[in-house]
């Protein structure tokens, strides 16, 4: 299971999950389906100049994927989404990163890829 966590530093590795009070989201189950997900968050990160919810939309848009459809990736994305335009701020700094996690029987093995929780990134002025 691919799982994403929002925070300033990611779950240690082989750290088990069940026993703490965080909230994940579940993203998909095989890695096949991280692909879709990573090429998301890469737009939505470095698009700055648009709208994050045109970027979203066109990115489903332009691969011939309909959101209404009752397809679990999908539905997962959208549900990540939502608390991604929460703590996603295009024009402030701010610490909180996006981690993609591989995670088996609720212990963490992979961080896959991290995203910033700012369109700005530290080193630049």
């Amino acid at each position: 299971m691919y799982k994403v966590f929002i925070g300033f530093t990611h779950p240690r590795m082989q750290e088990v999950l069940s026993n703490k009070e965080i909230t994940y989201y579940d993203i998909c189950d095989k890695e096949i389906d991280t692909h879709i997900f990573i090429n998301l968050m890469d737009e939505l990160v470095n698009n700055r100049s648009k709208k994050i919810d045109f970027v979203f939309e066109d990115f489903f848009t332009s691969r011939a994927i309909d959101l209404n459809c009752n397809n679990k990736l999908v539905n997962n994305i959208k549900k990540f989404y939502e608390a991604f335009k929460y703590n996603f701020d295009a024009n402030k700094k701010n610490g909180t990163k996006f981690y993609l996690l591989k995670v088996k029987d609720d212990i963490v093995h992979d961080v896959i890829n991290f995203w910033y929780g700012s369109g700005i990134n530290y080193r630049e002025k």
